[in-house]
């Protein structure tokens, strides 16, 4: 990787970077209806470890207890893996290179992020633009598709208030565009009066769907104890503080009047923790 900084004034610094990377680890994604099966393989003779560029461009402001930094990227990359169509999981076969295909993809946007890093309140809130896409040529009619994390719009911005020495407060809200799933455009009964659970679903294009928005708030209330042993830190939290039902999946189903049906599934709904750390 090669870099280049330089500054402009007393508050500005820009930052070129060019990156080359290797990796012999294959993330295996699965985009289809149903429980995330998601898996890692290992480059073979006849599987090429993947490759990426990375290009990126940027500028950080910095005046007083503020800073702002934004950047633009592009990533481009080879021998990527995706399940040809019709293949969801590989299960015990040790024939599974045959259920794979490898092609390329990329990666691009912007990011900004601006923080106040000290204080009694600090805080910050960084957004993402962004756009990642896939083209393989045994998928989709070598037609490029979205990748399953082509996340539009990521914001996030949290907020940490210390009102004593021992009493601390912080919340984080998190937004995610939702992310692309396939979904089947058609379906058919295989047999004269076959209940609707066993129909037959006939799937368009890779991940032809994009799921609900994601987004949660967390909470953390801190308490700080001293004394001559060591320091000891109380955290009660809240994990999505408002119970928002994300969608994990999209399953396939049958509703109560035996109509075929297609489902979001959540998990993880609102969760209170307590944890304590102790530091000597």
């Amino acid at each position: 990787q090669t870099s280049y900084r330089q500054s402009f004034g007393p508050a500005w610094i820009g930052h070129i970077a060019v990156g080359n990377t290797m990796q012999f680890l294959h993330f295996l994604p699965n985009s289809t209806l149903g429980l995330p099966t998601d898996i890692w393989l290992p480059s073979t003779k006849n599987i090429e470890p993947e490759k990426s560029m990375q290009y990126a461009l940027g500028a950080e402001y910095r005046r007083d207890v503020f800073s702002l930094k934004m950047e633009i990227y592009y990533k481009d990359f080879e021998n990527l893996l995706e399940y040809k169509d019709g293949a969801n999981f590989l299960g015990s076969s040790s024939d599974w290179e045959s259920k794979v295909a490898s092609g390329n993809g990329e990666a691009y946007g912007f990011e900004a992020r601006w923080a106040k890093e000290e204080g009694q309140t600090t805080g910050w809130v960084s957004y993402t633009l962004s756009w990642s896409t896939r083209s393989f040529e045994a998928i989709n009619g070598g037609k490029a598709f979205p990748y399953r994390f082509d996340r539009r719009h990521d914001i996030s911005a949290g907020i940490n208030h210390t009102f004593t020495k021992k009493k601390s407060l912080g919340l984080t809200w998190v937004y995610g565009s939702g992310n692309p799933t396939t979904i089947p455009i058609a379906r058919y009964s295989p047999y004269v009066g076959a209940h609707p659970s066993k129909d037959a679903y006939v799937y368009g294009e890779r991940n032809n769907f994009r799921m609900r928005d994601f987004h949660r708030l967390d909470i953390v209330y801190s308490y700080r104890t001293f004394n001559k042993l060591g320091n000891g830190i109380w955290s009660f939290g809240l994990y999505n503080a408002y119970n928002r039902l994300n969608p994990f999946y999209i399953a396939a189903g049958v509703n109560g009047k035996d109509e075929s049906t297609f489902y979001q599934v959540s998990i993880l709904p609102i969760l209170p923790s307590i944890s304590y750390k102790f530091k000597f």
